[in-house]
């Protein structure tokens, strides 16, 4: 891949940041603080944070004056669904845009309910994160395993959602 830009990924994410920093020949990190990150992966920094809209503004201003890039990867919780489609609309015709849901957007088979459509020429593949049932109950998935489920987005293209553990 040429450009990849990756939206909230310097908490759980950032194993499948180091994954893509591998791969990517240029890559964007946009968070409201992706500096350590970004300068442990060589990833171009931009900050900014979903509840200022001028900070929006500028890191679409920025992106815009760059390579389209042909991956996107975005863990965008619900206060910042506003802009997607306009980080999205920054994609190269043909790229990929693979979105990072809780467990409330449903099950991808029926639809993700909370996103808009993407624009045309821009591939969605969504990764619902679920929960491991244990003999001792239920738990939240570890960083590791959130991780894995968005490389194995990555890694499978013709893939148009996954489950990270389940949902039921």
């Amino acid at each position: 891949m040429r450009h990849a830009l990756v939206l909230g990924g310097t908490g759980m994410l950032a194993g499948a940041v180091r994954r893509i920093a591998g791969q990517a020949q240029d890559l964007t990190l946009v968070a409201r603080a992706p500096e350590r990150l970004a300068a442990e992966t060589g990833a171009t920094p931009l900050p900014m944070d979903w509840a200022d809209r001028a900070s929006v503004a500028a890191a679409l201003a920025h992106l815009a004056g760059r390579p389209a890039p042909d991956l996107m990867i975005s863990w965008i919780h619900r206060n910042g669904l506003w802009c997607l489609t306009e980080f999205e609309a920054l994609l190269a015709p043909g790229a990929r845009s693979i979105r990072v849901h809780g467990s409330a957007a449903g099950d991808p088979a029926r639809g993700v309910r909370t996103d808009p459509a993407p624009p045309a020429g821009v591939r969605r593949q969504d990764v619902v994160l679920g929960w491991v049932n244990e003999p001792s109950g239920r738990r939240w998935l570890t960083d590791e395993e959130i991780c894995a489920g968005v490389i194995e987005a990555l890694d499978r293209p013709d893939r148009r959602a996954a489950i990270v553990g389940t949902l039921s």
